[in-house]
């Protein structure tokens, strides 16, 4: 569990409901944690978890359900645990759903970038890569985890006292829209177009319209939905059109971005919030009156 409490009971009652009414499931048992409680699922000696019977309690879990905040940062130090189980849910095709800012922490999971690195610049959220110039009295304290963020493309440097100068170490999955907006960088030539005209003012604040695939039209998640719908536009961090790793598949996307894509399971971001139907592996699995 991760954000607000009360929003985090609304989508727990909602998944306990969805579940308890699926046929093949007579007795289903949940086990609710936060995102900096979960040591006893986690059975990774190299990060430090070595928990007596992890993999059995691992085991023994059929699905993963993971709410967040629409902001998250996926490398701040409190998501260490859920990025390690989501890298062992993805390595075992362990079903899960990830709802906005757990989608992020998804996209970040399945980059090639080291995951427990620390953002040194924008308190942790990056800023412009011209920023770098006003970090000189922090290089003489600077770890092999410190790196320089440039959120309006993703990209992250690390400082090489061989060369004297910052180096490309990877790229996070994800980019802040209004910086690469403003940037001289990639990041301008990366977003897709600009998003104001594509929001509008609703009931529950701003809104974008979210459009389903040609491809994913057939999908049962979308059979009770238009082709186009709002869903809220809570996040100022979009997916990078291009990331690196394991492939997704992109089932609904807006201007800002992909906002409901898949690997060989469902996951969603903010769209999820205001979904029908959610369906994991052929089966449905979330569904609101």
């Amino acid at each position: 569990a991760v954000g607000d409490p009360a929003k985090f009971d609304v989508f727990e009652k909602q998944v306990r409901k969805a579940v308890e009414e699926l046929r093949e499931l007579d007795d289903a048992e949940f086990v609710v944690r936060r995102r900096d409680k979960l040591a006893e699922f986690l059975c990774c000696p190299h990060d430090g978890f070595t928990t007596f019977g992890a993999a059995k309690h691992f085991a023994g879990i059929d699905m993963v359900f993971v709410a967040g905040s629409a902001n998250l940062l996926p490398w701040a130090s409190v998501n260490r645990q859920l990025l390690i189980l989501l890298a062992t849910c993805l390595r075992t095709q362990k079903p899960c759903f990830l709802s906005s800012g757990a989608f992020q922490a998804l996209v970040f999971s399945m980059t090639i970038v080291p995951k427990d690195i620390r953002v040194i610049n924008g308190s942790g959220a990056g800023s412009k890569l011209t920023d770098y110039v006003r970090f000189p009295e922090q290089l003489c304290r600077l770890t092999g985890k410190d790196v320089f963020l440039d959120n309006g493309t993703g990209d992250i440097y690390g400082y090489s006292y061989e060369h004297d100068d910052w180096v490309v170490r990877g790229n996070v999955g994800i980019m802040l829209r209004r910086s690469a907006e403003t940037c001289t960088t990639l990041g301008r030539f990366i977003i897709k177009s600009p998003v104001s005209r594509s929001l509008s003012k609703g009931g529950r604040g701003v809104e974008i319209t979210c459009c389903v695939r040609n491809t994913a039209v057939q999908h049962f998640l979308f059979s009770k939905l238009s082709r186009d719908f709002l869903v809220p536009a809570k996040s100022d961090w979009e997916m990078l059109p291009i990331t690196t790793g394991r492939p997704l598949r992109i089932l609904g996307e807006s201007v800002k971005g992909p906002l409901i894509v898949t690997t060989c399971l469902l996951y969603t971001s903010d769209a999820a919030d205001d979904l029908l139907c959610v369906d994991l592996g052929g089966r449905r699995i979330i569904k609101k009156k």
